[in-house]
């Protein structure tokens, strides 16, 4: 930004402008970071989830905050919950409160034992060995001096816990297991004494909920105290985009509002890039709007009417489209930040970053904090450079990266959404998981070997491997985080090596051999030949001594032409045998990588001809000759009709005509219109289900029990591949009401009834489905 650029700050207070602000940041929006605690005044959109937070909380002492990656967990935390804590929101006995945050990273005792230290008499060894001790009494001890002099109730918040998992279960280290399994018994433990006032929560992606099962009592806790952060509604999110930008005393134009609400869409994970772009689109507005300069000359008061009228310059769709729009603004910002790098430095921050990023047993990708001892092992650089690097991806407003105070700092990426939305680093990303493979193949080999169950490895495996291990020079610090026997490994290779080179030194000479026998062979024919060609010549023509003389030395000169020839055929020979050596080791890598993507495509055709009788692998053979011409295509399903499409390049597939529109009625139901949905069109056997279902909900008394939550939605879903799993139905989630005595009875009875008339309970809706939850998920499928 240009520096003579006001700050919004002193646009506000200057002049006569009423009321003055409080100090406010340069930007409204804090970019692809969580929002931190003393930002809650920039945080909006979040005030009825925050209440609901503080009631759970304090109902419980425990609260497991789940949500998808990039929902806004860790923001609701810090700037939603901890400022009403701290404001005394939540009051027992005491309103005062001490905050001990921590994520499990590495060492997740050792990061407990430095959360709790600053509130702990305890000394950090007494403190470290209670802790990994399971010594509650002791820890509760050690608190109790700190708690009851600042009169102050405890929270301990455990942010990204699914670190836990990573650290305790897919180690492979039974050390490790043993550990996680104490620090969850630990912050149970804590959160259900009621000798002093701690309180807990932890945060965690909810596609980590099945791992919870791996440690006893962590899922009953969670059933008891779970919080699912819903999505924000049309109306908070507008609250989230307007709202800093109004605090700033700035405006936002309704045509951009809309369009980063069109961008955003239904996507659950896209609140953090949208900061990031707004961000961006705010500071591209300012370098627009106060890019006159002042006119010299007048007083405070035209200077600052100067400035509001600068102000009142709404934010428009111009200045988001020129920082990229949420499509592509995170990439532009993150490629700028690598290009400014030199071509050294960039190689090194994609060794950095690839260290910074993992994937775990279900192939999902996930941050990997390092600290910046062990980026400057592996990448083989100074912490200077790689400091460097990272001011770059943090400072101007990035954040890509984050950091922490310490001597050997801990570094992280600061959210996924890098990880989903760069496709440099998503690129990074594969080939590193390229590489792990690799390695991982060598050094279970190298195991085997070392116990006499394998043999050492030869071409192409070996070759391929060569060139891997040339292109990419891996250390002993990267190998470490994958399998640290990194020397076994490489002996491994450098001897299946030379025993390779020996093998083919030794055909070589063989060969060799071969050739000169072959040759001393010929030669020794041909002289043979001319010999007794000679010998009979000199009996016959004893008499033309002078004669034979001549064709003599005329046949040991063609002797000697001839052997000169078979040299030079045996050197022609060898020649063309190194070419062919050379062209048949260029085949096989080709002949290898055309086979194994032509065994993937079988394999997964083959899959689905399997699951299909043989009229129906018939006319998927022929729907798949015609799709491969570009031809529409005709499906006969078994309750619509026939369905025409025709296939796009992403692998999904368009309905033609205006089937939609002919197989569509309207729902005439009296039911629905008593629960506020009214012109519903659906699908003909829907449309015949759903009243039939309300009729039989109306007859049962539970329709006063529910209510709809959003709206009735189509849902066709139409698959490229395989067309026979494709469904066309409806979607909707329904809220159990209160003042009923049975709410479980209920919910099963409604269960029963849409499954009889054909609606299935869905998986679309909340992650985690209970039969003590009330808020349920339908779908219905032919």
């Amino acid at each position: 930004m240009q520096s003579n650029v006001p700050s919004i700050t002193e646009i506000t207070q200057a002049g006569s402008f009423g009321l003055r602000l409080p100090k406010l940041p340069s930007n409204p929006f804090v970019g692809l970071r969580p929002f931190k605690s003393d930002e809650a005044l920039l945080y909006f959109g979040r005030r009825e989830q925050t209440i609901e937070l503080l009631r759970q909380l304090d109902r419980t002492h425990f609260v497991a905050l789940v949500g998808s990656s990039g929902c806004g967990k860790s923001s609701l935390v810090y700037a939603g919950l901890i400022p009403k804590l701290e404001a005394g929101f939540l009051v027992e006995e005491r309103d005062q409160w001490l905050i001990a945050r921590m994520k499990p990273g590495d060492d997740p005792l050792q990061n407990l034992a430095a959360a709790l230290s600053p509130h702990s008499t305890a000394e950090p060894a007494s403190l470290d060995a209670s802790i990994r001790a399971s010594d509650v009494a002791a820890l509760l001890e050690s608190l109790t001096p700190t708690l009851t002099r600042s009169d102050a109730n405890l929270l301990l918040l455990i942010d990204q816990f699914e670190e836990l998992f990573r650290f305790g279960l897919e180690s492979g280290k039974r050390g490790n297991r043993a550990e996680a399994t104490c620090f969850v018994e630990l912050m149970l433990a804590l959160s259900e004494q009621r000798q002093l006032p701690i309180y807990v929560v932890m945060t965690m992606r909810s596609d980590f909920i099945g791992d919870c099962d791996n440690f006893y009592g962590l899922p009953e806790a969670m059933n008891r105290s779970q919080y699912l952060v819903p999505r924000l509604t049309d109306k908070q999110l507008r609250q989230a985009i307007e709202g800093p930008i109004h605090l700033f005393g700035a405006n936002i134009t309704p045509r951009l509002l809309d369009r980063v609400l069109n961008d955003v869409g239904d996507k659950s994970d896209q609140l953090p890039v949208m900061q990031h772009a707004l961000m961006r689109t705010w500071e591209q507005w300012q370098k627009r709007a106060f890019v006159v300069p002042p006119s010299g000359g007048g007083d405070s008061e035209s200077e600052a009417n100067r400035l509001k009228a600068q102000l009142r310059t709404p934010l428009d769709v111009e200045h988001y489209e020129a920082v990229g729009t949420l499509t592509e603004a995170l990439s532009r910002d993150a490629e700028a930040a690598l290009e400014s790098l030199s071509e050294e430095n960039q190689k090194i921050a994609e060794r950095m970053f690839q260290v910074l990023t993992d994937t775990d047993a279900r192939n999902r990708q996930i941050r990997r904090p390092a600290h910046l001892s062990e980026l400057c092992a592996i990448t083989g650089t100074d912490r200077k450079t790689i400091e460097a690097i990272i001011e770059e991806f943090s400072g101007s407003g990035r954040s890509f990266l984050t950091q922490t105070n310490e001597a050997d700092p801990l570094i992280n990426i600061s959210h996924e959404s890098l990880i989903r939305n760069w496709d440099k680093l998503n690129e990074w990303t594969n080939k590193e998981i390229e590489s792990k493979t690799i390695y991982l193949r060598i050094a279970d080999a190298a195991e085997l070997h070392e116990k006499g169950q394998t043999r050492l490895w030869t071409d192409p495996q070996l070759q391929l491997t060569l060139n891997w291990l040339e292109e990419n020079n891996p250390n002993q610090a990267w190998s470490s985080r994958y399998d640290p026997a990194f020397n076994r490994a490489m002996t491994f290779l450098d001897e299946s090596r030379k025993a390779r080179n020996a093998e083919v030194l030794a055909k070589q000479q063989q060969q060799k051999k071969e050739r000169y026998l072959t040759i001393s062979g010929i030669v020794f024919g041909i002289t043979s030949v001319f010999l007794i060609l000679f010998a009979w010549q000199q009996m016959k023509l004893r008499d033309e001594a002078e004669v034979s003389s001549k064709q003599m030395q005329k046949l040991v000169n063609e002797v000697t032409k001839q052997e000169q020839i078979a040299q030079e055929m045996a050197k022609e020979l060898n020649n063309k045998k190194l070419e062919l050596e050379t062209a048949m080791k260029n085949m096989s890598q080709q002949s290898k990588n055309k086979v194994e993507a032509l065994g993937a495509a079988l394999k997964n055709r083959e899959k689905i001809l399997q699951r299909l009788n043989d009229r129906e692998r018939r006319e998927y053979l022929e729907r798949e000759a015609n799709l491969s011409k570009g031809e529409a295509v005709t499906y006969r399903h078994p309750v619509v009709g026939n369905i025409s499409y025709k296939g796009k390049p992403n692998g999904t597939a368009v309905i033609l005509g205006d089937w939609i529109d002919k197989n569509t009625v309207p729902v005439d139901a009296p039911e629905l219109k008593e629960v506020g949905v009214r012109n519903v069109k659906l699908y003909k056997p829907a449309a015949i289900q759903m009243k039939a279902a309300l009729k039989k909900i109306r007859e049962r008394g539970l329709l006063n029990r529910i209510s709809w939550v959003g709206s009735l939605r189509l849902v066709p879903q139409l698959e490229f591949i395989d067309i026979s799993s494709h469904s066309l139905g409806i979607a909707f989630d329904i809220r159990i009401k209160g003042n009923s005595n049975s709410p479980d009875r209920d919910l099963r009875d409604l269960i029963s009834i849409f499954k009889d008339y054909k609606f299935k309970q869905g998986t679309s809706g909340p992650l985690c489905i209970r039969l003590d939850s009330d808020i349920i998920h339908f779908e219905y499928k032919p």
